[in-house]
Parts: C-alpha cells; structure tokens; sequence
C-alpha cells in the first residue's frame, strides 16, 4: 500500500528539475500580486478610519489566503504537465505545505472582518459576528465557507488526521471544493480589488475555471473514461499473511501502461465506496495483462476489499508517482522495504534489467507481515541478486545497521519504501553510509 510523497528531509533538499523553480516563480508572482492589490485599489488608505487597520489587514489575509487556495487547488488537480515539471511527489508535498497557510489566512480574513467591524459599530465581537453575516448578500455562504475550511483543517492536522479513519476524512474533504466555490464568489462579489477592477475580475474568474477545469477533467473525466476503457473487474480475492493483507486480481479489458514503483487511486463501484479513493502500488497481475494490488487491511476499505464479490467493478486514477527505475543514476541498485513497503518494492523489481544485481532488503516485524517474499526472492534470483530479511522490533533491528553487508553507498541508488518514519530514517543512515542525496528516492506510503 503506497501513496508516493516525498516528505523526508534528505529526499526535500534533493536536486529540483527546472520546472519546478518555474512554477515556483509563478506561484511567488501570483502571491506579490495579491500582496500589492490593497494598495493599489486604495483599500490601505482607509487604514485611519475606525477599523480601518483591521479591515486592511482583513484584505490582505483574503486575498493572499485566496491566491494560496487557488495554488493548493492547481497542485491537487493532477494536471499531466504538474508531474512532468516537477513530479508528483513534489506536487503533493507543496499541496501539504500550502493548504495550512491557505486555511489559516482565510481564517484570519474572517476574524479580522468581524473585528474590523466591532471597533466601527462599538459593539461586541460576538455582537458583530452576527451584524457582519447579516449584513450584505453572500455573507451567509461565506461564513459556512469558512467554516468548513476551519474543520477541514482541523482534522487534517497529522495528529487529528492519524486518529481519523481515511473514509471520514476523505468525505470532510471533498467539501473543500464547495467551501471555496462559496468563498470565490463571496470575493468576487464583494472584494475591493474585484469591484473596482474588471480586469483583476476577469484574471481571477479566468484563474479559477482552469483551476476547476483541471480537477474536472483530471479528477474526474480523465480516469471515468480510463476505467470504462480498461472494464477493471475484481477476478479474484485472497487474505495473505494470517488475514493482515488483502490481495486483490483485477482483470483488464485492455493492457494499463504504468512503471513498476507508480500507484494509482483505487475505488470500489459499490455502493458506499464510489467517492473514496484510495492509492495503492500497481502490480502486473499473475494472470497476463492483469492487475493486481496488496493492502494492509486497516479501516473499513480495505476490509471491504476482502469481501467485494467477483466481478464488481473497479476504478482507478493515475499511474502516478515517480518512484520509479527510471530515476536510477548509479551502477548498482540497492531496494530497502519495511512493511507494506514489499509492494513498491517488488514493482521497482520487475522493471530492473536482469544486469542489475539489485541487493534488496526487506524488514518486517515478524514472518506473518513477508507477504512477498516469495515473490521478491524469485525476481531478485532471476537478477542475480541477493536478498536480505531482517525480522523484528526497532529495537531488535536497529535501523542504523540495516546496510551492513552491502558494501559501500557511493555507487549505488537506494529506493525506499515503508512508513514515512522508516523511509526518513534510512534515508538519513544513506546519508552517513556515503550515498548521494540525488540517489536516494524515497516512497513513503500512509495508512
């Protein structure tokens, strides 16, 4: 089970492809341009009025707040071109790093209002939430707006988040698309900067049906023609190691193009699991031209997944991701896997040449959790490689010893694949053992 995102500190200071120093100048543009509005359409001149101060920085944290939403949306879109400048990884781990600043300035934009509003009518804060929402057409929608952006960033907060099932927080956070639908045009409707401007209307109205466009056409209608082209059907279903692991056999009507080490966004057409996707490595399938992924089971998906009937359905979005052999720049391969990691692991496997020797290890807590194994061994054989398997706690199989008996780093590429704890802690210790920071590529998954 792997969703590819680069979030270790090693893999974050790794060499940037050029697109994405473009885009992040686009990206700063954009803000700057957020950043000089005020003064340009006037609003900082009324800074000495009652409020005033209040109500400018009210403006600012909107409009800068609203630029960063309109980022977050263009990196959750998927847009091809995203992942060919600068990688899916990457792409995901901005979305992660913006969406806080997004919410949290829009947040600010609101109390900000409100206060604004209390020093210029002498009365409560409290007494103005209500005067403010009352006041004008659109503020009622703003305000729910706001308030679904408040709890989705609540329950995306890492600790919140690991407390919540993933189903939950996959509904909650589709509402985001409303919620920002109803801030957009509470803007538009009411901003300072889009009234007296119809050029700066006409940009962030054009800004956003791309934005929207791209979700559509990539959320949406990109992977429903994709999976009516393929007829993804469930052809078989196996519990694997003592029933921890869910193995499901999907056959296609026509071969999926995808390199070993990407994942796709999984979704069952049953009834009750249509909206939520999952993402889980790609596997070629035993049968031919089949496909097949193995899950943890955890949470209410996946043990859905033990129990689909043959025959149902299935969905998928990608390939996506670029842990991938293709990033390889050494002369030997050297494959860590902790876990569910074994997924990834056995995918990066079947795209390395037979020349490769690929040196693989794999750590697991005890013999239930080697799903794989079998696997791994037969490809690695076939590789003239070698295997390794280290089974126990933390504090039986010390990460820092986990390369001993490799040989040295310096040539080598290491991919890893497991929690993102372990990924960033063997990256850290390829780091000592000599590897270069361009040669390390980590797949960090969350359950």
């Amino acid at each position: 089970m792997s969703a590819a995102v680069e979030s270790s500190t090693w893999a974050s200071e790794r060499p940037r492809r050029a697109g994405a120093d473009v885009l992040a100048v686009v990206f700063g543009v954009a803000v700057g341009v957020a950043l000089a509005a005020p003064v340009v359409d006037g609003t900082l001149a009324e800074v000495h009025a009652p409020g005033g101060s209040l109500l400018a920085a009210s403006t600012l944290t909107g409009l800068v707040g609203s630029v960063l939403a309109w980022i977050m949306v263009v990196l959750a879109s998927r847009m091809p071109w995203l992942d060919q400048a600068i990688g899916q990884p990457r792409v995901m781990r901005w979305h992660r790093q913006v969406a806080p600043w997004a919410i949290g300035l829009i947040t600010a934009h609101v109390i900000l209002a409100i206060g604004a509003a209390a020093v210029a009518t002498h009365t409560s804060f409290f007494g103005a939430t209500g005067q403010v929402v009352t006041s004008s057409v659109g503020l009622v929608e703003a305000t729910i707006a706001a308030v679904v952006l408040v709890v989705v960033g609540a329950i995306s907060v890492p600790w919140v988040r690991s407390r919540i099932p993933r189903e939950r927080w996959w509904a909650v956070h589709l509402a985001l698309y409303g919620a920002l639908v109803l801030a957009v045009a509470h803007e538009l409707a009411l901003g300072p900067t889009f009234i007296r401007h119809p050029l700066a209307r006409a940009v962030w109205i054009v800004a956003w049906v791309l934005a929207a466009l791209g979700v559509i056409v990539f959320r949406l209608i990109k992977p429903w023609r994709l999976s009516r082209a393929l007829d993804l059907r469930v052809a078989g279903v196996r519990t694997l190691g003592d029933g921890r692991y869910v193995e499901v056999e999907v056959a296609v009507a026509r071969p999926l193009s995808f390199r070993g080490g990407q994942y796709c966004l999984w979704r069952l057409d049953v009834p009750g699991r249509r909206l939520e996707a999952h993402p889980f490595t790609v596997l070629h399938g035993r049968e031919p031209g089949g496909l097949r992924l193995v899950a943890r089971r955890i949470g209410d998906f996946t043990d859905d997944l033990a129990n689909v009937g043959l025959g149902s359905r299935v969905r998928i979005e990608g390939p996506y991701g670029s842990f991938t052999v293709a990033e390889r720049s050494e002369r030997r391969a050297i494959l860590v896997a902790g876990g569910a990691g074994q997924t990834a692991t056995l995918a990066l496997l079947a795209d390395l040449d037979a020349a490769a020797r690929p040196q693989v290890i794999v750590r697991v807590s005890d013999e239930a959790d080697l799903v794989l194994g079998d696997e791994i061994r037969r490809l690695v054989a076939e590789r003239h490689g070698s295997v390794r398997v280290l089974v126990g706690s933390r504090r039986e199989v010390p990460l820092s010893a986990i390369f001993e008996g490799v040989g040295e780093l310096r040539s080598a590429d290491v991919w890893i694949a497991g929690p993102p704890a372990f990924v960033t802690a063997v990256g850290a210790v390829a780091l000592q053992r000599g590897a270069r920071r361009r040669a390390i590529h980590g797949d960090p998954y969350t359950i």
